[in-house]
């Protein structure tokens, strides 16, 4: 979902991995932007080196107490990727299949919110 009000962009989105035979796939978890982003400011496919540009949560649906923060950065003008303290605290990454500490079950997923301005338009 998203809102547009005049050159800024505010979307809230959620996934969840299906009901059975999740397969996680591979790689980097990147989401697609609505409109491509300006990326005046910065955009990079390292979370720390990319503008935060939202936040949310990863969760695990069998228990409340499964969330996991994440920020949301700006890959690229058309993509986003997440970034994740590890469960040490002490390194950060970004949030893909594996190596990122989450064991994905079923309905587990990931939702956030972010506002980003978009390229003007004439």
């Amino acid at each position: 979902m998203y809102y547009l009000i005049f050159d800024q962009v505010f979307v809230y989105a959620e996934f969840r991995f299906g009901t059975a035979g999740i397969a996680n796939g591979n790689g980097i978890y990147t989401m697609s932007l609505p409109f491509p982003a300006n990326t005046l400011m910065g955009a990079s496919n390292t979370p720390g080196r990319a503008i935060t540009i939202g936040d949310g949560q990863i969760f695990d649906f069998s228990s409340n107490a499964g969330r996991v923060p994440l920020t949301v950065h700006l890959k690229n003008s058309t993509d986003v990727l997440f970034g994740i303290k590890m469960q040490s605290g002490s390194s950060f990454r970004e949030l893909r299949e594996a190596g990122s500490g989450i064991t994905w079950a079923v309905q587990d997923g990931i939702s956030f919110s972010a506002q980003y301005q978009r390229v003007p338009t004439v």
